[in-house]
């Protein structure tokens, strides 16, 4: 009976924790939605820019930067954004496409989230794995083996959940922070986990510009190929 109680007691606290993580997932991203319509808001309230206006004068004011200032700028832009995301960081995704191209932009955002993934792990360790550790684990033996899990196989677990569109990005980076997941090997997975969904959405944001400006569709078929798989 003991043991059936306990068994009861686990499988509790793992439902309210999962209940609670799902909600800040959801939460996270709310949040960002949220905080791109205020951007949009306030820049149509101080300059009378539609957000399709305030959009082209982005990319042209990146675009006047050249190649690697501008995609220094945007690097710097779009980590600050996936660690204290108080905007929609997929926004800026999209937008590298048309700012730099589809394989320079790739390559950028692959490197803004790697460093967004760095730091929001360094906050999370510095900040607030004690607490997790105490308050968390302790009180769940499935995020007690998630975490022993993620720090012995950190590559491949982290690999998967980089590869997966339906877990929000800056907050998985908490997640995975917390754990005793090796860095560099957490970094690797990133990088290369999220290469192929970064490589769909910045086409499809290469194909937006070029329909936009052509008015019709792009001329090379693998733009359109790409975009299709984004959508």
């Amino acid at each position: 009976a003991v043991r059936a109680d306990a068994r009861g007691v686990d499988s509790s606290s793992d439902m309210r924790t999962a209940c609670g993580c799902a909600t800040m997932a959801v939460a996270s991203e709310i949040v960002q939605f949220v905080g791109l319509a205020l951007v949009f808001l306030f820049v149509q309230w101080r300059t009378g820019y539609s957000p399709l206006q305030a959009t082209a004068a982005f990319i042209d004011a990146i675009r006047s930067l050249g190649p690697v200032l501008g995609g220094a700028a945007y690097v710097a832009l779009l980590a600050a954004l996936q660690t204290v995301p108080l905007a929609a960081g997929f926004y800026l995704v999209l937008l590298a496409g048309a700012a730099f191209g589809v394989q320079y932009g790739t390559f950028l955002v692959v490197v803004g989230s790697t460093l967004s993934t760095l730091f929001c792990s360094l906050l999370a360790r510095a900040m607030a794995r004690t607490r997790y550790e105490r308050r968390m684990l302790r009180g769940s033996p499935h995020l007690a083996a998630l975490n022993t899990a993620l720090g012995a196989e950190p590559f491949r677990l982290v690999l998967l959940l980089r590869l997966s569109t339906f877990v929000p990005f800056t907050w998985s980076s908490y997640l995975v922070g917390l754990s005793h997941a090796d860095m560099p090997r957490l970094l690797a997975a990133t990088a290369i986990g999220s290469a192929p969904n970064s490589l769909a959405y910045v086409s499809s944001g290469a194909l937006g510009a070029e329909v936009v400006v052509a008015g019709g569709p792009p001329a090379d078929p693998a733009l359109l190929l790409l975009g299709a798989v984004a959508a």
